[in-house]
């Protein structure tokens, strides 16, 4: 059986509970200056982005996040979107890869 587009999101005015890894479960924030890019990065797209941040767990190698987007300016895919776009870019040119 095939299913167009079955993945569905609820966008809404909700409090969402997001958890993503790092790639290959590395224990990428074991690193100090990861950390701090990290928390940076997110006070950055809640900048940009708009939304209330309730809490964040920032792990060896993966994260929590608990967030109330601003529908009107970026849902939580936008706000996902940009800050691990960015995170990801950022630690790729400290680590020396283009």
């Amino acid at each position: 059986m095939i299913y167009n587009n079955s993945q569905k999101r609820v966008y809404g005015d909700y409090v969402y509970f997001i958890t993503c890894d790092v790639q290959d479960k590395i224990a990428f924030f074991e690193e100090v200056i990861f950390c701090e890019l990290w928390v940076e990065e997110l006070k950055l797209a809640k900048e940009i982005k708009q939304f209330n941040l309730y809490e964040f767990c920032l792990n060896y190698d993966h994260f929590h996040i608990l967030i109330k987007p601003d529908n009107k300016i970026a849902n939580y895919s936008h706000i996902m979107h940009f800050f691990k776009r960015h995170t990801s870019r950022n630690v790729n040119i400290i680590l020396g890869y283009n």
